[in-house]
């Protein structure tokens, strides 16, 4: 039991991952081209942190032809530290503008 949280609270120890929280946790599943489109970050950086949050187990991931496809599964979007820290980051500046984004990016090019 210990080591899950250990390995929760790492999957969750970058702000970079946290982002990725916010956006996932309203929506069913994003692939990585919209994810990098809404952070402004490299595909490479979001791939890494995807992947870690993967092996933490607070993501899942599946493939639908070229595209890689991430979401939070409905039990960590119930779990208690990630709806806490959902609710504390999901009206913070940067989370705002990555939503706004990601609205305006749409799905997958």
């Amino acid at each position: 039991m210990l080591n899950e949280h250990v390995r929760l609270f790492k999957g969750l120890s970058e702000p970079l991952r946290l982002r990725i929280i916010n956006l996932l946790f309203e929506e069913k599943n994003l692939c990585v081209c919209s994810i990098v489109d809404s952070l402004e970050e490299t595909r490479s950086k979001i791939s890494r942190h995807l992947i870690y949050m993967v092996n933490s187990g607070i993501l899942k991931s599946f493939k639908k032809e070229q595209w890689s496809y991430y979401y939070l599964s409905e039990e960590m979007k119930r779990n208690d530290v990630i709806l806490y820290v959902y609710n504390q980051i999901r009206n913070q500046g940067i989370c705002i503008k990555d939503s706004k984004r990601l609205k305006e990016f749409g799905e997958c090019r």
